[in-house]
């Protein structure tokens, strides 16, 4: 049954948590059971426990917290709901699990080989809608993104070019995979574009929908280029973007997320949020190496 994004991530929203809903202003949803929650929360909470080692400060940003009300929210909880909402939204009404398990609904952290795919494992033809500049999985050997390495989150751009993160061109969109018993449905959390171990080279973000375009360019924050924290015991700078609010990528709506590169270069793009597909998706480890 669908629900307006404003009702349904009420107490999130409460917290201070935004969403880009691109002009779509309802979704379906399917509660979970406690079961299914825990799931989500263990795919989410184990990665948070991680970054919080690691940068206590970016970790602090994803946490949740507690309303006058009681209630407690925040993305981690709104990842609860996205799961619902992936439940809902697939064909096929399955459960969901983490670790994944066959014929369920797997809750996991974001990753470039369940984002984009150019072909399939067997080498058939791709089904890929709106890959962005992540795609440049085969390591080119000239221009902006030569030597890149395959399946990260390594991304190469020219200054004063258009970089699509999302969506292939300015007239195309990025969907989550529709294919029947592997469909995807990716979360990007707000602010949750890090760049980690290269310097930034980004001065706006641009976020649109298939149905909606009328936002102008978002100037990225003014202290882009102060590292918000060190990794613990190396050097490592981690640099963090603002961006709208947390955007969720569908199998049947598409979405582009652009920024424009002021520096010719590389960088390291990196997104926290989660993904939910259904188990044949990634079932394998073969299936978590994708091939141009």
């Amino acid at each position: 049954m669908p629900n307006l994004v404003t009702d349904l991530f009420a107490n999130e929203i409460a917290a201070g948590v935004e969403f880009f809903a691109g002009g779509r202003d309802s979704l379906d949803f399917s509660p979970l059971t406690a079961t299914e929650e825990l799931a989500v929360q263990k795919g989410w909470g184990k990665n948070l426990a991680f970054m919080q080692m690691i940068s206590p400060v970016l970790a602090g940003q994803f946490a949740d917290k507690q309303l006058k009300s009681g209630a407690v929210a925040g993305p981690g909880t709104a990842m609860v709901k996205f799961a619902g909402v992936a439940k809902a939204m697939f064909p096929e009404n399955k459960s969901i699990t983490f670790p994944g398990e066959p014929g369920t609904i797997v809750a996991d952290w974001l990753s470039p080989p369940a984002l984009f795919w150019v072909k399939n494992p067997d080498g058939t033809t791709s089904d890929q809608n709106g890959v962005g500049a992540y795609a440049d999985v085969a390591g080119s050997t000239t221009g902006a993104t030569a030597g890149l390495p395959m399946n990260t989150w390594d991304v190469g751009m020219t200054a004063g070019t258009a970089l699509y993160l999302f969506g292939l061109t300015a007239g195309a969109f990025y969907t989550g995979r529709a294919l029947t018993e592997k469909h995807t449905l990716g979360v990007l959390c707000q602010n949750g574009l890090i760049e980690v171990g290269t310097t930034p080279k980004l001065s706006h973000l641009l976020v649109a929908s298939q149905v909606q375009s009328k936002y102008s360019p978002i100037a990225i924050q003014p202290l882009i280029d102060i590292p918000l924290s060190n990794c613990v015991g190396n050097p490592t700078n981690i640099y963090q973007y603002n961006t709208p609010g947390m955007i969720a990528l569908t199998h049947n709506f598409g979405m582009r997320v652009a920024a424009m590169p002021t520096v010719t270069g590389k960088s390291r793009l990196q997104w926290i949020g989660m993904n939910f597909y259904e188990y044949d998706h990634m079932s394998t480890l073969a299936t978590c190496w994708r091939t141009p």
